[in-house]
């Protein structure tokens, strides 16, 4: 009897610790999208174009966003997100936020300007030959990150940078 006991127990407890190993596991993943958060908070206004969207968009119509003309290569995106905040709070938090990306190895700084009271950092992961992730963060008066999923060759990428230069 002690032994069934001791069996059941014994499973209860590894039943438990996978639990938790999973939820921990799904902690994780979600913590490692600093958008997630973004997206979440009040101050923060927040922006999502999906793919579908973008391929409607014709090649006569403009696609400004902040200064940035994305038309050329609007057909390869898989989703733009843009987010923008004035206030205190919400800047630290997006602050915050791009700091995982300094040092990060998947992400390389592509650009950096610093103009006025206004700095630019220009994010980009990539695999292999192409880019999967490009991350925009304007530091100014107001906070904005812009953020464009897809995949890009350097050229696309070369397109963009001139286009943030102007």
């Amino acid at each position: 009897m002690k032994t069934k006991n001791l069996i059941i127990a014994l499973i209860l407890v590894s039943c438990f610790c996978t639990i938790n190993a999973q939820n921990y596991q799904a902690d994780t993943v979600s913590c490692s999208n600093p958008f997630e958060k973004l997206s979440d908070n009040k101050q923060i206004t927040t922006v999502f174009i999906s793919k579908a969207l973008l391929g409607m968009i014709s090649t006569n119509m403009s696609l400004d966003t902040g200064g940035v003309d994305i038309k050329k290569i609007a057909g390869k995106i898989d989703q733009l997100e843009i987010y923008t905040c004035g206030e205190k709070e919400g800047i630290q938090l997006m602050k915050t936020a791009m700091s995982s990306f300094q040092g990060n190895k998947e992400y390389e700084v592509l650009m950096k300007v610093n103009d006025n009271n206004q700095n630019v950092t220009f994010y980009a992961q990539k695999d292999e030959d192409l880019f999967k992730d490009l991350v925009l963060c304007v530091e100014g008066d107001n906070y904005v990150i812009m953020r464009i999923t897809g995949t890009f060759t350097s050229e696309d990428i070369q397109q963009v940078v001139d286009g943030a230069k102007k």
